[in-house]
């Protein structure tokens, strides 16, 4: 979680997401979500697997997004 944090808010700095929206699974902790709402980005939650993670950034044209396990997804 710390590591999408750091990542997803360096990409915004970076003018590099596609949308002010960030994909984590379930599992991904409330810490991760209020962080983020501080620096003006979206959480958006789905189920847990890569192919969720994809499907979700999909659907919310997003470009970035993980999950616990470590997997990152650009």
């Amino acid at each position: 979680d710390k590591l999408l944090g750091v990542l997803g808010v360096y990409q915004k700095s970076k003018n590099a997401l596609s949308s002010q929206a960030i994909v984590a699974t379930n599992m991904s902790n409330l810490a991760l979500k209020e962080y983020l709402k501080s620096q003006d980005l979206e959480l958006k939650h789905c189920a847990i697997g890569d192919k969720f993670v994809s499907e979700c950034m999909r659907l919310n044209k997003a470009n970035f997004g993980g999950e616990q396990s470590g997997h990152i997804i650009f």
